[in-house]
């Protein structure tokens, strides 16, 4: 996984969320804007998947 900030070709920072709903299978993922960064208008993000290195072990209760 990897993720790039078109507007100036950051790298940027991708962690496997735990994130999951009751039985929800999908593999989630947060990526992070660095602080500094500011737009007054839209962006795109670059993501290249792959198959993620591990799944959680204990999805998030519905109940939150």
């Amino acid at each position: 996984m990897s993720a790039t900030l078109l507007a100036n070709g950051q790298m940027l920072e991708v962690r496997h969320s735990d994130l999951g709903i009751d039985l929800d299978k999908n593999t989630y993922y947060d990526v992070l804007l660095p602080k500094s960064f500011q737009s007054n208008q839209a962006f795109v993000i670059k993501m290249k998947t792959g198959v993620p290195k591990g799944k959680a072990e204990k999805l998030m209760d519905a109940k939150m």
